[in-house]
């Protein structure tokens, strides 16, 4: 309004004296140690039972907020230098200490293989019926054309002689090299012949083309998941 001179609030991460400015990081983050120390510290105490206690001798960090995270998780950080307001905690024996000590080598030791099981994992990719990029949509599209072709070459004669006809969900994996993980129906077409005969013919079409190097860099297994239809045609087509 005019006439109103009153005086801006000062930022909250910002502080002057005289002709010196300090602006402090709205975001910060610790460097590798300190925070692989509190990565262990959260799974100790979530591995030992809540009566266990648990002891950290002196702070991870200086930082009052991650300090009492800590505390309110039960674990007693011991300082080198009590002050005569604290309480004192009951401190472990020797033997005691070798115990935990060892009982968080082997902690640790399990966190670094759980994470290097998962690293080597197979990286698994999804595709439905319309592969948005073209690399996938490529090899998809030939990988249909080759089961369609295979499937009415081999067209199951009980569904034919049976005049069964239907559609079924479909979802096979296949490997690197081209070969077949698994194949999986996710929704029957209500005829156990036409399900059985759809499965049969994605594995008697086997090994299909191995993945080409743009696809191999980011994926191991790719899952294709498909509408497979016996029409009364006598034709296996796909949609």
């Amino acid at each position: 309004m005019p006439g109103d001179h009153r005086e801006s609030e000062p930022e909250p991460d910002v502080n002057a004296a005289g002709d010196l400015t300090v602006k402090l990081a709205k975001e910060f983050g610790f460097c590798y140690g300190v925070e692989r120390a509190i990565d262990l510290a959260y799974a100790a105490r979530k591995f030992f039972p809540p009566d266990k206690p648990i002891y950290l001798l002196g702070e991870i960090i200086h930082n009052p907020e991650v300090n009492d995270q800590i505390r309110n998780m039960g674990i007693q950080i011991i300082s080198p230098k009590p002050t005569e307001a604290a309480e004192k905690p009951d401190l472990p024996s020797t033997s005691e200490m070798m115990q935990r000590t060892l009982e968080a080598m082997r902690l640790e030791a399990q966190i670094a293989k759980d994470m290097d099981a998962y690293q080597k994992r197979p990286k698994r990719r999804f595709i439905g019926a319309r592969a948005a990029e073209y690399r996938f949509a490529r090899y998809v599209e030939d990988w249909r054309l080759k089961v369609e072709r295979i499937g009415n070459l081999n067209y199951p004669e009980a569904a034919r002689s049976r005049k069964l006809y239907g559609s079924l969900l479909l979802t096979v994996s296949i490997r690197a090299d081209g070969s077949v993980e698994t194949v999986e129906v996710n929704r029957s077409s209500g005829h156990r012949i036409l399900d059985a005969a759809a499965v049969k013919i994605v594995e008697m079409a086997a090994p299909y083309a191995a993945f080409p190097s743009d696809i191999r860099r980011d994926t191991d297994i790719l899952h294709i998941t498909r509408t497979w239809s016996f029409t009364k045609g006598d034709e296996l087509v796909s949609q």
